[in-house]
């Protein structure tokens, strides 16, 4: 663990001379409110500010981060020490009872997607000194160091009764974390300035410039023009070009993150769905298995992994990647059999298939839009003719909440199984945050068994066991299909600055490095 802490601490140690990084980002944070909108892209910007107790490092271990150790007293307690002097960026001492203040708002804010699934088990808090308490958890929580990365620590001092507009203001956009905000202008660009009492090592950028920049070809030509140093998320299509630049550097990594399909195989009935001749259908076809197997088997995963993401990521055969936590190794990849599917929609009585709509995100993952096309053409040439709808993430999120489709592609980021599978396709009827985001009220009771014996059992054989069985069920019954894992790329000027990758896909300042004393 010291180690891993070792090595993720030196990825954020620099010489002393620095100056301004200029970052263009493909997607703006939705909020400055650390515990209002849980995705990736807010993840990345809060970490600038912010600091939770645990962190997980470029290749997606978690290490002690606020806390600076951690054990498990007994099967429901943990007890954390934390660092000494840390402070927020208005002086305020950080205290143990910050972190008691901390969860009792997370369930408080109103966003998007909460984030009380991270912290659904703790059931109670105890203060031992001026740096150590103690979490007891409701059952037995192998998982909670690895959940305490996604909360960052807010003060009760600093941020008591702050609302989320006060955060996207600046007002209370006051954390632990190695950069400071100075000015957050939505659409143009949020100014960080270093903190130079930060608990880490010194940061080497006096100053950070993100500029959210959607359009991929613009992004470039910023690059290019010199306008920015670095930038992410670079299009699969320009992937040859920055290569062949001997002015810029392009580096890679294999992404926790699967982008899937969501059918709602549970209500009598859909929406935007009809018949041929443009009458609504009866009934929900996904509510037959060979239906949803039908689905799956039409999507052409190699095609989209080679000719849409120009092999910048690869087909899914489950909802975690390789190296992830809870994966089942026994699964085969996917396969593709469009004549199948053709005979199991005839099975199923939809010899003619259908009309639908399906709805997927625009610019909030690499080429989303562009592989949700190629998922409506590849459906329509199994009969299920297929309408797509995209959104821009801010509109997107209220039409699957509120269930206004019949199917919808998206993506999760995940380095564990218990994440994806305990909000994603978990029973909501288990209570509290499981399925949180199960938008399609999908229920399995066999992958629930497997799943809550999983996340239960301090054996990490038998745990791996029931968390790779709880996969299986949510593959064998295509309750959400996966289609391919992303990977990601950054470029940047070569003569500029360096850039450490990193799984999650976040698009940092303390992962790039100043080259030759810039």
């Amino acid at each position: 663990m010291r180690t891993a802490l070792a090595l993720a601490l030196s990825l954020l140690a620099f010489p002393a001379m620095a100056r301004t990084l200029t970052m263009a980002v493909a997607v703006e944070t939705t909020s400055l409110d650390p515990h209002f909108h849980n995705v990736q892209f807010n993840h990345s910007v809060d970490d600038h500010i912010f600091d939770a107790l645990t962190y997980q490092g470029k290749d997606g271990e978690v290490i002690p981060w606020l806390a600076e150790s951690y054990r498990m007293i007994d099967s429901v307690t943990w007890e954390f020490t934390l660092r000494p002097g840390v402070k927020f960026h208005d002086g305020t001492p950080l205290d143990p009872d910050d972190v008691a203040f901390t969860f009792a708002r997370v369930p408080t804010v109103q966003g998007p997607s909460s984030y009380n699934h991270f912290i659904e088990a703790v059931s109670g808090y105890e203060r031992i000194d001026d740096r150590r308490f103690r979490l007891k958890t409701k059952e037995i929580e192998p998982f909670l160091p690895f959940n305490l990365t996604g909360v960052v620590i807010l003060s009760r001092k600093t941020h008591a009764g702050a609302t989320t507009a006060d955060f996207n203001s600046g007002k209370a956009a006051i954390g632990t974390g190695p950069y400071k905000l100075v000015k957050f202008a939505r659409g143009e660009r949020l100014v960080l300035e270093r903190n130079p009492d930060w608990w880490g090592p010194k940061q080497p950028w006096d100053e950070v410039l993100m500029r959210p920049i959607a359009n991929d070809a613009s992004r470039l030509s910023a690059l290019l023009a010199g306008e920015v140093d670095l930038t992410d998320r670079m299009a699969p299509d320009d992937l040859d070009r920055i290569r062949g630049d001997a002015k810029l550097t392009l580096v890679s990594s294999r992404a926790h993150q699967v982008i899937y399909m969501f059918p709602d195989s549970v209500h009598a009935s859909l929406p935007l769905t009809f018949d041929k001749q443009g009458h609504p259908l009866g009934r929900n076809p996904t509510k037959d298995i060979r239906v949803r197997e039908a689905i799956s088997l039409a999507i052409n995963r190699d095609a989209i992994t080679r000719a849409i993401m120009n092999d910048a990521g690869s087909p899914a055969d489950q909802m975690v990647a390789p190296g992830a936590i809870g994966r089942d190794e026994t699964l085969q990849p996917l396969p593709y059999d469009p004549v199948r599917a053709k005979a199991l929609l005839a099975e199923a009585g939809y010899k003619d298939g259908w009309k639908w709509t399906m709805v997927s995100p625009a610019n909030m993952y690499q080429n989303d839009a562009k592989i949700a096309q190629a998922l409506a053409q590849m459906l329509t040439r199994v009969g299920i003719e297929t309408s797509l709808d995209t959104f821009t993430p801010v509109a997107f999120y209220p039409k699957i909440n509120a269930r206004e489709y019949p199917i919808f592609m998206t993506g999760y980021l995940t380095s564990s199984s218990v994440t994806v599978l305990g909000t994603l396709v978990l029973s909501k009827s288990l209570g509290g945050s499981k399925g949180q985001l199960n938008r399609m009220d999908y229920s399995n009771p066999a992958l629930d068994r497997a799943f809550l014996a999983g996340i239960s059992q301090l054996d990490p054989v038998q745990r791996a066991r029931d968390l790779a069985e709880a996969m299986h069920q949510t593959v064998a019954d295509r309750a959400v299909i996966p289609v391919i894992f992303t990977a990601y790329n950054w470029a940047m000027r070569k003569d500029r600055v360096t850039y450490t990758p990193n799984v999650l896909g976040f698009t940092q300042a303390f992962y790039a490095t100043p080259v030759g004393g810039l």
